[in-house]
């Protein structure tokens, strides 16, 4: 496996947790890219896949869900265990987590 493969698995881990971790909180792009102070375009484009995330969105994705970098990095099951509780959102639809 190149490095480019690699970097793309990786992107496309981190595209699917934040898309998750939305879903699970019961938030959408437009919140989180105001969190970010970005525009829902961009960072739409982000968690979908076309776009890179850099280091910085990174480290303010954790801090908007109220878990580590590390937790987020980890992938969606670590991420979503990692949620506080009052971010959980009961209304929010629970998305299976993908078989390993």
């Amino acid at each position: 496996m190149s490095a480019r493969q690699r970097r793309s698995e990786r992107h496309e881990q981190i595209s699917d947790t934040a898309l998750l971790l939305l879903r699970r909180c019961g938030e959408n792009v437009t919140g989180l890219a105001a969190s970010l102070g970005q525009d829902r375009t961009n960072v739409s484009a982000k968690v979908h896949g076309s776009r890179l995330w850099t280091v910085d969105d990174l480290d303010r994705i954790a801090a908007h869900f109220g878990i580590s970098l590390l937790e987020l990095l980890s992938g969606a099951q670590v991420a979503l265990e990692a949620l506080p509780p009052e971010r959980r959102t009961s209304t929010a639809r629970q998305t299976a987590l993908p078989a390993a």
